[in-house]
């Protein structure tokens, strides 16, 4: 048997849920079960159950669920794992994790989250401020 997409593979005991777009980002419970002779997707394909088949995870289709509740977030596919907070935003060489938080909804420009809110804002109106150190 051979598989059809160039992005699958021919697997002798393949797993009973393989990774799809609607699933790659969550934690699935799944019977330890062996498929036998199954096409599924090579590693790091995902499939994308509108057309069958198997795609890099940033072009899944975004699903309508993703739409973010407050009117200064915007959804991304691809956001970061250091946003813009009202403890951070002044900071300027900082270290932060360069990799793909995945669907996330996040401030848009020039908004910084307000932890003690739970909403993006301008730095103006952060109700925490900075930690700012004064030397005697």
């Amino acid at each position: 048997q051979e598989c059809q997409d160039p992005n699958e593979e021919l697997r002798v005991c393949g797993t009973l849920c393989p990774l799809a777009c609607k699933n790659f980002t969550k934690s699935v419970d799944c019977l330890d079960v062996c498929v036998p002779n199954v096409c599924q997707c090579k590693h790091p394909y995902v499939r994308d159950e509108s057309t069958g088949k198997c795609v890099s995870t940033f072009y899944c289709p975004i699903e309508p669920i993703h739409e973010c509740k407050d009117p200064n977030d915007e959804f991304l596919r691809c956001g970061t794992y250091c946003p813009l907070t009202c403890r951070n935003y002044y900071k300027k060489d900082w270290a932060c994790i360069d990799a793909c938080l995945q669907n996330v909804c996040q401030c848009k420009h020039p908004y910084v989250w307000d932890e003690s809110t739970g909403r993006c804002v301008v730095t103006d109106d952060c109700h925490v401020k900075p930690i700012t150190l004064v030397y005697d």
